[in-house]
């Protein structure tokens, strides 16, 4: 969904708030587009509104977690091995897929997101240390809970 049109400045302010107060303890991305703020990727897939703005402007260090990558909203743009990379590379922590597509339970859905992340790394499309980065902001949320 292409949001452009209709976003209003004071949506953010909930998630200012939040992360200004400490109290964004996870934050889950969205499948919508904001083609003033990255025109080729939907939020849980840019880079320029992940960094630039969530953990950039806004200051979120955190962990994110994405929206279903099998929803339409990514899948119907994006091959899953595509997206987990990107989603990864934009700076999602954790990528959730939700195996109930109308095609049925796929056995294999963890090991392709888990070939696409490793061929990634050897191609160097993704770097070790986003892996691990990653890792230490679950890692904190879970001692802190």
């Amino acid at each position: 969904m292409d949001v452009t049109q209709n976003y209003r400045a004071e949506e953010l302010r909930p998630f200012q708030k939040l992360i200004a107060e400490g109290l964004a303890d996870l934050i889950m991305t969205s499948h919508v587009w904001h083609r003033e703020w990255d025109e080729e990727f939907p939020v849980t897939l840019s880079a320029k509104i992940i960094q630039g703005l969530l953990r950039g402007k806004l200051g979120y260090r955190g962990p994110l977690i994405t929206d279903d990558l099998l929803m339409g909203g990514v899948s119907k743009q994006f091959p899953l091995e595509e997206a987990v990379v990107l989603a990864v590379r934009a700076g999602a922590d954790i990528l959730l897929a939700s195996n109930n597509s109308p095609n049925g339970y796929e056995e294999n859905l963890l090991a392709r997101i888990y070939e696409a992340l490793v061929k990634a790394l050897e191609k160097r499309l993704l770097s070790p240390s986003m892996i691990t980065s990653a890792y230490a902001r679950i890692q904190e949320l879970k001692n802190r809970v």
